[in-house]
Order: C-alpha cells, then structure tokens, then sequence
C-alpha cells in the first residue's frame, strides 16, 4: 500500500541530501519525568531493537508504520516523519556515530545516538537522544537532525512526534523505570 509513498519520500530523502550539501537541522524535544529513572529507561528502550519489541514501537505514536529491530542491530523505520504527507522508510543504524552533527550534551551523561540511512547506505539524518538524572527526575534531550532544506515547519511538527512517541514509551516502560 505504501510502496508508491515510500519511493517519492526516498527520492525527496536524496534530493533534500544533495541541496543541502552537508547542511542540517535538528528537531529538539525536551521532557522531564519525575521520580523515573533515565538509566532504567534508556536500558529498556535499547532492549526495544534488541528484542524486537515491535508491538511497543509501533505503538507509542500514530505516526508509526513499523518499527523492528533487524537481526544485524540496526532498527527498520516506516513512519510518517515531521508532519511529511507521505511516508518515509529508512534504518537507524545505532553503531557508527560519524555522521551525527548533533552535539553532545556533556551533562548528559546516557547517549542513543545512531545513523539514518536509505538502503543503499546514504546517509539521510541521525538521531541522538540524550538522557540524565537530576534529583530524582529524568530529563531527556532528544534530537532528530534532518537535511538542512527541511521546511521548518516539518521540523516543528516532528517535535511533537518526538514528544508523543517518547511519552508513550516512558509510560511503557514505567513498570521498570518508575522509581520505587
């Protein structure tokens, strides 16, 4: 169903790439949560790819199409991303962190951070998702970057999708990353 979508979105993906000649732009979203654990999450949330947890991914925002992780440890993505009226598939590799322009946030000390490519290995964006606590509450700083000729309009939409999805995975992982 999707197919004809997914082929526009990655012609757009290598296009947008190309334009931007090496520029980004980055989706910020930040979320507080008190008397939770952001060690005991990011722990849970790594689990999601490794345990291919798909029913969780899939889950936490209507956006998503499918999340799975695939047997090498990278995570297949089908979602509708930053407010985009078609959908995008790509995988988020989270080994090789060369391509990631996003900044590392020292007081942060749990990194998520990983690759967003097409199929045949081009780099479209990254992710790095950055945890910490503090007095008892965990604050996450989660950042997608995008190619630099993204509409900001789609970026400000895709942190609302950050803030749904996240939300909802830290209400799933609650039962483990809730403090006691």
């Amino acid at each position: 169903m999707l197919r004809h979508e997914l082929a526009l979105s990655a012609r757009m993906a290598r296009i947008g790439v190309a334009v931007s000649r090496g520029r980004t732009k980055d989706a910020v979203t930040r979320l507080e949560v008190p008397n939770y654990s952001a060690e005991r999450f990011a722990a849970w949330f790594d689990n999601l790819t490794a345990a291919n947890a798909e029913t969780d991914m899939v889950d936490a925002c209507p956006d998503h199409y499918l999340l799975r992780g695939l047997p090498d440890g990278r995570q297949e993505v089908v979602e509708t991303t930053g407010g985009s009226p078609a959908a995008s598939r790509f995988v988020v590799d989270y080994g090789p962190t060369d391509a990631v322009t996003i900044p590392i946030s020292p007081s942060y000390p749990i990194q998520i951070a990983g690759r967003a490519l097409l199929d045949d290995g081009l780099v479209i964006g990254a992710v790095r998702h950055q945890f910490r606590d503090r007095d008892g509450t965990l604050e996450a700083l989660l950042t997608v970057q995008f190619p630099g000729t993204l509409p900001a309009t789609l970026i400000r939409q895709h942190q609302w999708h950050l803030a749904v999805e996240f939300s909802n995975w830290i209400i799933a992982a609650a039962p483990v990353a809730a403090a006691s």
